[in-house]
């Protein structure tokens, strides 16, 4: 006898999840069971997934690369933590008595209030133009204003655009994707605000192998992958900066995950992903912020994809 996921334990799955799917953090149609087994209903067993995904982790044969059990339940737990920390973030919007507000803190309040409402009509915009990267351009005018919940707000919409990736981001976006993470991390060099940098260092990484991750497996593209990966440069530059150790070996882990997913024995088109991968890797400790040393035809094909993606931004009405 089939066991269904009961209602209350489906509610569950979908507040956890903000009714979102992991993968791509669209709409979430289907609860999907990790191992494959409809009869584990176990809450750690079960994700929300749109339609595309939910099929992508269920076929069998064929050519085509499931999704990993592995994968989803990576992609699960970011999602619950980025939602699990949003609630947070909106609860504390309250934390402070009225009466102990002064003109400058209320001032400061409104203006975090007011740009956070444009950043959430940036997103709408980004959304309603079929994922357009380039409306995001606008937010770079807002970095003059930032703090902790404002940089929250940016570059959790970030992370969004960068699961998005595989849908027809090109080099200009991922360009755009990591200024605008320059222009909001660190929010402050101030040293009593590096534990909220250290928080938000995570959501950067996220970014990071978001967009190379897509780029690698979905697009094949060089080019845009190279540019996520400058994010990672640049956060493991801020880690050096403060002297942080934890930050390093975790930018560090994001590379090796990121190599790690890329050794696929079915899949014969990798190699030069893996080696571009590498070469960024290495290449961590270089003072400057630019590409790594890349070998001639790695450059070749990074040049050459660059120029198709901006010939291609370039004749687009």
């Amino acid at each position: 006898m089939t066991k269904t996921v009961t209602p209350k334990l489906a509610a569950e799955v979908m507040y956890k999840a903000d009714i979102l799917c992991c993968i791509c953090r669209d709409r979430g149609d289907h609860i999907h069971h990790v191992d494959g087994d409809n009869q584990n209903n176990h809450f750690d067993n079960l994700v929300l997934l749109c339609f595309d995904h939910h099929h992508e982790a269920s076929i069998t044969g064929g050519l085509r690369r499931k999704l990993s059990a592995e994968l989803i339940v990576r992609y699960r737990e970011e999602l619950y933590e980025f939602n699990q920390k949003k609630r947070q973030h909106l609860l504390e919007q309250f934390d402070t008595p009225i009466f102990q507000l002064t003109s400058e803190s209320l001032l400061k309040s409104s203006l975090t209030a007011l740009l956070i409402i444009e950043i959430e009509k940036t997103k709408e915009e980004y959304y309603q133009s079929e994922r357009n990267v380039e409306v995001l351009h606008q937010i770079i005018k807002y970095s003059a204003y930032t703090n902790e919940r404002i940089s929250y707000v940016v570059l959790s919409l970030l992370y969004e655009v960068s699961g998005n990736t595989r849908y027809g981001l090109t080099t200009n976006g991922a360009i755009l994707i990591g200024s605008l993470v320059e222009h909001y991390f660190p929010f402050s060099y101030e040293k009593d605000r590096m534990p909220e940098n250290l928080g938000l260092a995570t959501q950067c990484i996220n970014i990071a192998f978001g967009i190379s991750y897509d780029a690698l497996i979905w697009l094949n593209n060089l080019s845009i992958a190279s540019w996520g990966m400058m994010i990672y440069k640049h956060i493991y530059k801020y880690g050096k900066h403060i002297g942080s150790e934890a930050l390093l070996e975790e930018v560090v882990k994001s590379f090796d995950e990121l190599i790690g997913t890329l050794n696929r024995p079915e899949r014969n088109d990798l190699d030069q992903a893996i080696q571009l991968v590498s070469c960024f890797k290495n290449d961590l400790n270089r003072r400057r912020m630019d590409f790594p040393d890349l070998p001639h035809d790695l450059f070749e094909i990074v040049r050459s994809q660059s120029n198709k993606d901006r010939n291609l931004s370039n004749t687009s009405p």
